[in-house]
């Protein structure tokens, strides 16, 4: 998440409830805003921050904030999921548990549901405790079908390192994340660029963003 916590192989790890990374204001805006990968923080259940990135993927590019943030943050899950949702989150709160791999069908504003690889994690928003939501959308949006087939074909691990990748991070960084070592994490990443027909870290952002193709 905003700061990387070590996580279990199974894709959980827990950090101590006092822990949960503060973010400045000033400073986490412009970091999450600067992020390829769409990312949410909902506090008290509420959206109260989405990226640039977050709102084109969730179709809200030409929408003024106030349609979506101030929202239920459980609103953009479909509906048949959202209880699992928020007692998922209300459990990552409780614990200090982050939450990577969270495949989810999110809504988009047009109706239409998008399945969702998530990492999840607690942080500390203004002084309440929030949690910070990366996604990358798997299926659902208007993506050529192949460039759609490159990441559903993608295991459940090389799905984190995609995620983890497109989020910024580098390799010892997402080792140390997802309890690998450097050179398990170049090996899945040159499985994810065999299967997604990618060539660099900026086409694999763009690919899980579902911005362009990515170049032969």
């Amino acid at each position: 998440m905003a700061t990387t916590q070590r996580l279990q192989r199974g894709g959980g790890g827990r950090i101590p409830r006092d822990r949960a990374p503060a973010l400045d204001a000033a400073a986490a805006r412009e970091a999450l805003e600067s992020s390829p990968v769409p990312i949410v923080i909902i506090a008290a259940q509420r959206l109260v921050f989405a990226n640039r990135a977050a709102i084109e993927a969730l179709g809200y590019g030409d929408a003024p904030p106030e349609e979506y943030l101030g929202r239920d943050g459980y609103s953009f899950v479909a509906p048949a999921e959202r209880p699992a949702s928020l007692a998922n989150g209300r459990r990552l709160l409780r614990t200090g548990e982050n939450a990577v791999n969270l495949p989810r069908m999110m809504m988009h504003r047009s109706g239409r549901q998008l399945l969702a690889l998530c990492a999840v994690g607690p942080i500390s928003w203004h002084g309440q405790p929030a949690l910070e939501i990366g996604f990358m959308i798997l299926s659902g949006t208007d993506a050529p079908p192949d460039r759609a087939a490159g990441l559903t074909a993608l295991s459940p691990r090389e799905r984190q390192v995609a995620l983890l990748v497109a989020r910024g991070f580098g390799t010892t960084v997402i080792a140390t994340t997802l309890g690998l070592q450097d050179s398990t994490v170049r090996a899945h990443l040159k499985a994810v660029y065999r299967k997604a027909g990618c060539h660099t870290r900026v086409e694999l952002a763009q690919l899980v963003l579902g911005l362009q193709p990515p170049t032969s």
